[in-house]
């Protein structure tokens, strides 16, 4: 049976969702009306709770406020308009491969058809599954058509899909198609999402210079918009950078500035913008790896408390990363390698159901560290070269900590070993890796193949 208005839409969520939006942009009704092609009386009538809003009107508010909607903000809205539960009813997305014809207005409107799309990804999103997402964020850009520009938002999102699942390559490539096909199309919201997205992937390229400079241009946007609310995940790189950058230094003398902005910052995240428990713990995760950084190791525990209290809101992907944290903090406890294995093999089994490459390739070198910590060189150097082979990009922590665990497991096991049974050694790991064996069994797990990577990562074990 069709769903009426009356079924679906949440008069008084929607109200209120107005009501803030008005206030924010510093809008009256009247203007919204006309904007959107409404008789400003139905938009008043609503306002005022002397009537309901029928879907077609708010459909046609929507194209209005979304300009100044995150993504989000515009899910939260459809939702509370009835309007997911229209597209649900009139759009079951087909095949990602057969698009419907672009009928204006009907059950294959552009708008809709890339709206059910878009609602599939994030679900998809929301059990975890990246990969499955990304066809679909791919079938959403098209019918959403090249003039939209919720179609380069669905772009952006496939960029950082592949950055999710290990393709940074292919994560700059769409980023830079979609900043080339769309730079004229992007609303506010989209050009500061496609900033930092191009911040977000240049930090998992070891990057974070450049990453700084794109973070940095997606706020001052969102700031001379006058919504600065648009750069939270821009703030929180602006935080992680600074942290980024100690945790991979020898030495953190001289960074005592950045590492005092990126306190300011979380400042920031924590004031303006943790809403749930689960963003207030992982601003306190950030601050404890500041801490942590800054030799506070009492203050760094502090703050763990602080996350261990509000965890329970967060994702399992969210978890797994306070694990790792928690799992290199045992390492540097005597006797804690045990601790350390036991969060690290949990990790590694989240991650591989969600195809994290980052993730599985961090856990796999906290193991290779436990092992080298216990004596056991060549297990530890199989990890290693696993980590390697499973990630060969990484942040910029990631490839200095891997690459210390690697060179000394390398040297360790060479000082063990006749160089002729350190050569059978490394074709006895090279074979391993070719057929997802041992530690390298998790490259199953990996969506992009990384065969062409393997001479280079077994190149690291011959220097």
């Amino acid at each position: 049976m069709q769903r009426t208005s009356n079924d679906t839409m949440n008069s008084a969520r929607l109200r209120a969702t107005l009501r803030t939006w008005l206030d924010n942009a510093g809008k009256r009704p009247v203007w919204l009306a006309q904007e959107a092609g409404l008789n400003p009386s139905i938009l008043s009538r609503f306002l005022n709770h002397k009537t309901q809003l029928d879907q077609v009107s708010a459909l046609k508010l929507y194209k209005v406020l979304k300009q100044r909607m995150t993504v989000t903000e515009q899910q939260d809205y459809l939702e509370a308009a009835g309007l997911l539960d229209l597209i649900h009813d009139l759009v079951e997305p087909p095949p990602v491969d057969v698009l419907p014809p672009r009928q204006l207005g009907g059950p294959h409107d552009p708008l809709l058809t890339g709206m059910a799309y878009l609602n599939a990804a994030n679900q998809a999103i929301q059990r975890q599954s990246v990969k499955d997402a990304t066809p679909l964020l791919s079938a959403a850009e098209k019918a959403f058509g090249p003039t939209s520009t919720n179609a380069a938002y669905a772009a952006c999102r496939i960029g950082i899909n592949l950055s999710i699942l290990g393709d940074v390559d292919g994560a700059v490539n769409e980023l830079t198609r979609a900043g080339t096909t769309y730079a004229d199309i992007m609303d506010i919201s989209t050009r500061v999402y496609y900033y930092t997205a191009r911040g977000y992937v240049e930090f998992d390229r070891a990057n974070p210079d450049t990453a700084y400079r794109w973070c940095r241009q997606a706020i001052e946007t969102a700031q001379r918009a006058g919504i600065p609310e648009l750069a939270e995940d821009s703030a929180t790189y602006m935080a992680l950078i600074p942290i980024e950058i100690a945790r991979s230094a020898p030495d953190t003398r001289g960074l005592g500035a950045q590492l005092a902005e990126a306190d300011r910052w979380i400042d920031v995240l924590l004031e303006r913008y943790a809403i749930t428990d689960a963003q207030t713990g992982h601003y306190h995760f950030f601050r404890s790896q500041l801490r942590q950084a800054q030799g506070r190791r009492e203050d760094a525990h502090s703050e763990r408390r602080i996350v261990h209290h509000y965890s329970a809101g967060s994702s399992d992907t969210g978890r797994h990363h306070y694990d790792i944290d928690e799992a290199e903090l045992a390492l540097l406890d005597t006797g804690g390698t045990a601790t350390a294995r036991r969060l690290a093999i949990a990790s590694i089994e989240g991650w591989m159901a969600t195809n994290y490459s980052g993730g599985i390739a961090r856990a796999t070198r906290v193991l290779a560290t436990a092992a080298l910590q216990d004596g056991d060189d060549v297990h530890a150097l199989e990890l290693a070269l696993a980590a390697a082979c499973i990630n060969p990009f990484g942040t910029l922590q990631d490839r200095v900590k891997l690459d210390m665990v690697l060179r000394a497991a390398r040297e360790d096991v060479r000082r063990e070993l006749l160089a002729k049974d350190y050569a059978r050694l490394i074709g006895d790991l090279r074979a391993k890796a070719e057929t997802q064996q041992g530690a390298f069994g998790p490259l199953s797990a990996v969506v992009p193949s990384r065969n062409t990577d393997l001479d280079a990562v077994f190149g690291r074990a011959t220097r």
